[in-house]
């Protein structure tokens, strides 16, 4: 019974060794991972730190982006607003909500030509050239959806149809707006 007692005992120790052992390697394992993490975030914070002198240098450069395209989010949304109102002031009769909604269409599109100044201020030749091309065939296809609309959705029978016939047409070029602002916010982020 001893001999038994003695070789469980070693076997114990063996097997509690070998599950030190193996602890042990694999919080080795983990410590090497650990490292490589702190590696990693000390590369990043090396590289964010030397970004963030970069953006201070151009501070000034971004202030003014800042306020540009604050100012275009807010004429945005006055037009939305001032469709509302007016829709209101007349009872949101058929005719008078159309003429709402198409008077908004010189503001979006005065919007459009804002958007693409910005645009032009921090684009290099190449790209204002890609710009201008992109606004011209805009162009050819907002006449053609326009047209299109006109002759589909401004025949059908029903005033609900005029009041969609007005929202399409106006939509088309306040999402061109809604493009180009778009663009211009991320691509004076860089």
């Amino acid at each position: 019974m001893k001999k038994f007692i003695l070789i469980f005992i070693l076997i114990f120790l063996l097997f509690s060794t070998l599950m030190s052992l193996t602890y042990a390697i694999k919080c080795n394992m983990q410590v090497k991972e650990l490292n490589a993490e702190i590696s990693k975030l000390n590369s990043t914070i090396s590289k964010i730190s030397s970004e963030n002198k970069t953006l201070v240098k151009n501070k000034d450069f971004a202030q003014k982006q800042y306020q540009d395209l604050k100012s275009t989010k807010k004429e945005a949304e006055l037009i939305d607003t001032e469709i509302q109102e007016c829709m209101k002031s007349c009872n949101y009769t058929t005719a008078c909500m159309n003429n709402c909604v198409y008077a908004t269409i010189p503001k979006w599109e005065k919007e459009i030509d804002k958007n693409i100044k910005l645009l032009e201020k921090i684009m290099n030749n190449e790209q204002i050239t890609l710009l201008h091309d992109s606004q011209n065939k805009w162009i050819v296809y907002r006449n053609a959806q326009q047209k299109l609309n006109s002759e589909t959705i401004g025949t059908m029978m029903g005033t609900m149809y005029t009041n969609i016939l007005s929202s399409e047409q106006t939509y088309i070029i306040k999402r061109r707006a809604k493009e180009l602002e778009g663009l211009y916010y991320f691509y004076s982020r860089k």
